[in-house]
């Protein structure tokens, strides 16, 4: 805050007065109470209002006879979610009842089965292999290699992919959803809604503002199994575009969409589905492109910032995939999240959660009370 400078009177003898009038005044203010002098008001336009933050209040002579009122402030914005929208897209695809990776070794072998590894500059590389008259042959960037070989071999925990999905799904809506009648605010401060997709995609709950109704849905979601179980971008982002939190309802809407693998199916134009359901081209890029319309509407829809994408635990095209998706939406590349574990996945979340609840978070403005009946300059 910048000084404000208080004009003492020519006369030497007026001076004199104003002073001990100004003296008197204060000191009366301060023996009723002796607190006014710290006080001070933080106006958030918010039912809610933060604490009074640390701050400093000085009168400093500037040897003119003017002097300079200074008012320093510190602290931190309270952390205060607006009233928002959340829609969270989750793949149900088969995949997703996969045991989650917690790591990989690679074990000696003198296999000559598909998929072996090669150790070439201490690191492990992927071999092809190839027939000759007298046997297999092995090659690295078609280099023969002669070393030996190895199979990979993942190192999983006890929980599903879903089974972790499930988790930083529900801590995140868990905490939002605490927000509804907390310290003054409404009851619909958070209203979120749950789809789900893997060949197909379902609105598996509409607009919610109970925690226990969301963790419940969200805890009831199966993974797919047969022909149900592909991965459907383009149907899961059509149905979240159906959703709606009320005609009248103009608060800003944010979107998850998580997968843990790339397209495999994608619309026919009078009903049912194409694809193969496999992870190879061109299936997974006609896949792919017919659900970018389908994201960019819904980003455009909702606001391209509040568009957010999670790839987890799948091949690193598919991931290569999501983040394409992201920008072809119009959303920034921040905005997508690659997650390899649980621990990342969980933090992917989490930062998501943030970013929500600092969205729109109205500035501290501080009312000094105690000066505003001085006349300054």
């Amino acid at each position: 805050m910048k000084g404000k400078k208080i004009h003492k009177n020519s006369s030497e003898k007026l001076f004199a007065f104003v002073v001990f009038t100004i003296a008197s005044i204060l000191g009366l203010i301060y023996a009723m109470n002796p607190n006014v002098f710290s006080s001070l008001v933080v106006n958030k336009n918010s039912k809610a209002a933060g604490t009074v933050p640390d701050h400093t209040k000085g009168l400093t002579a500037n040897g003119d006879g003017t002097y300079k009122l200074s008012l320093d402030v510190k602290g931190e914005a309270e952390k205060k979610a607006p009233k928002v929208n959340v829609i969270v897209i989750v793949d149900r695809s088969g995949s997703m009842g996969d045991k989650v990776v917690t790591g990989v070794r690679y074990d000696a072998t003198n296999s000559t089965d598909e998929g072996l590894y090669g150790l070439v500059d201490g690191e492990y590389v992927p071999l092809t292999r190839q027939w000759s008259y007298n046997g297999y042959r092995f090659y690295y960037n078609d280099t023969r290699y002669n070393g030996q070989r190895y199979r990979r071999v993942e190192e999983t925990s006890d929980d599903t992919r879903m089974d972790a999905t499930k988790t930083a799904v529900n801590s995140l809506a868990s905490t939002l959803l605490a927000y509804n009648g907390k310290d003054g605010n409404p009851s619909d401060t958070v209203e979120m809604a749950l789809v789900t997709f893997a060949t197909t995609a379902q609105t598996t709950l509409g607009e919610t503002t109970s925690s226990t109704t969301f963790t419940n849905a969200v805890n009831n979601i199966s993974v797919a199994t047969g022909n149900a179980a592909g991965t459907n971008w383009e149907a899961a982002l059509k149905q979240a575009n159906t959703i709606s939190f009320g005609s009248n309802d103009n608060d800003p809407t944010f979107v998850i969409f998580f997968s843990d693998g790339a397209p495999t199916f994608y619309d026919r134009n009078n009903g049912g589905t194409n694809g193969t359901g496999h992870e190879e081209e061109p299936n997974m890029a006609n896949s792919y492109n017919a659900a970018t319309d389908d994201a960019k509407t819904l980003a455009t829809k909702v606001g391209t910032n509040n568009f957010y994408t999670i790839f987890a635990f799948g091949k690193d095209y598919g991931a290569t995939y999501m983040t394409n998706l992201t920008t072809a939406a119009g959303a920034p590349s921040g905005n997508n999240y690659s997650a390899s574990d649980t621990t990342a996945l969980q933090n992917a979340f989490n930062d998501i959660l943030t970013k929500i609840e600092m969205a729109g978070i109205a500035n501290a403005t501080i009312n000094d009370g105690t000066t505003h009946n001085v006349k300054t300059t």
